[in-house]
């Protein structure tokens, strides 16, 4: 009986360390991901114009997500540029996305891709894509959501 008791007592020791173990790693992935957070922002605010927007070409709008990866430790921003040029009737609206690794400062992939969905650029990590969805996709899998 007592060998029972000893064995149940280990073994919820056992288990409130596991859980105190995940908890906190869950700790730390949410302070990792706030992190990322407030370094895309910092990443996207030194070089662009967030929201809506226009110029003597057209209406601009961009736009930024943080993306934090917690298998690879890395912290992506994915930002998406729409352009509609209204002066300039010979030019078409378009839609161009990138995917940047903010720490090391590398792009993992683009999309450039007209209104009427002629597609003039696709890749994803080296990996050539042949639609805006599949590019969704593939971005997906790189940053682990």
């Amino acid at each position: 009986m007592r060998k029972i008791v000893f064995f149940g007592l280990v073994a919820a020791a056992i288990a409130g360390q596991a859980t105190s173990a995940w908890a906190g790693d869950m700790t730390e992935q949410y302070a990792l991901k706030q992190r990322c957070g407030e370094q895309v922002t910092r990443y996207f605010s030194e070089g662009n114009k967030e929201g809506m927007f226009e110029d003597q070409s057209g209406t601009h709008s961009t736009s930024y997500e943080a993306h934090f990866n917690p298998k690879t430790l890395k912290c992506f921003m994915s930002m998406m540029y729409v352009t509609s040029p209204f002066r300039d009737k010979t030019k078409r609206a378009s839609t161009t996305r990138e995917l940047v690794e903010v720490n090391e400062n590398k792009s993992y992939g683009s999309l450039f891709v007209f209104e009427d969905g002629q597609l003039m650029d696709c890749q994803v990590n080296g990996q050539q894509c042949h639609s805006a969805t599949e590019w969704k996709s593939l971005a997906a899998a790189v940053t682990g959501e």
